[in-house]
């Protein structure tokens, strides 16, 4: 019998204010907002959380307090001057933990669920930079039981996705706000049972949450 695996994928970062972009991370990290994020962690209940723009480690402790997850925080990264990073979440102990800091990202083996994933965040000013990430990416990545998820800043349809394929197409891209709505790629293997975004107010964060749940 498959093991079933719900998903969530998740960029927790804002609407950048011109001139003042020191206010994104002044309220992504503001009490308010941790509980937004804390209490959509717990509704959603994904097997895997896959977040970008985690504004470092005492951030993502605020994050999944009074949760049961494995935190793994992925490599620093600079976006509008401040430090951000990856973070993957997993109620199951991963293994093999891998930092790309290079390419934003972080890989993880998670032996109870039989899964490989990796969380990425591509830089947005450089599409054959992109490009070269999302190759690097996947050619370090087991061609079976793989998920490559998170914010690539641009249709990923563009790219050479090898044999993976997105399993959140039908999504589009963004919403009639401009709410961006990121991607989820996997290896054939991996059956998609459904996918969608969660709709609800989270102030002025400009992605929506993605849930995948899968089959293997």
């Amino acid at each position: 019998m498959g093991k079933n695996i719900k998903i969530l994928i998740w960029n927790i970062g804002r609407l950048c204010i011109p001139f003042f972009p020191f206010l994104d991370k002044f309220f992504r990290v503001s009490r308010h907002s941790i509980e937004k994020v804390r209490t959509a962690l717990n509704d959603i209940d994904a097997d895997v959380v896959m977040l970008q723009e985690v504004a470092g480690k005492e951030h993502l402790t605020e994050l999944t307090k009074n949760t049961d997850y494995h935190a793994i925080l992925g490599p620093s990264y600079y976006d509008r001057d401040y430090e951000e990073n990856t973070a993957l979440l997993s109620y199951q102990k991963p293994d093999d933990i891998r930092h790309f800091p290079e390419n934003n990202a972080v890989f993880v083996s998670i032996p109870e669920l039989d899964i490989n994933a990796v969380n990425v965040h591509l830089q947005c000013l450089n599409k054959k930079r992109r490009a070269k990430q999302i190759e690097d990416l996947i050619s370090c990545l087991p061609s079976e039981k793989s998920i490559l998820a998170g914010d690539f800043n641009d249709d990923i349809k563009k790219y050479n996705l090898g044999n993976f394929r997105p399993c959140t197409s039908e999504l589009g891209s963004t919403t009639l706000y401009g709410r961006h709505i990121d991607d989820i790629l996997h290896t054939p293997d991996v059956k998609v049972e459904s996918s969608q975004i969660v709709v609800r107010r989270f102030g002025f964060m400009d992605h929506y949450p993605v849930v995948a749940n899968i089959c293997l």
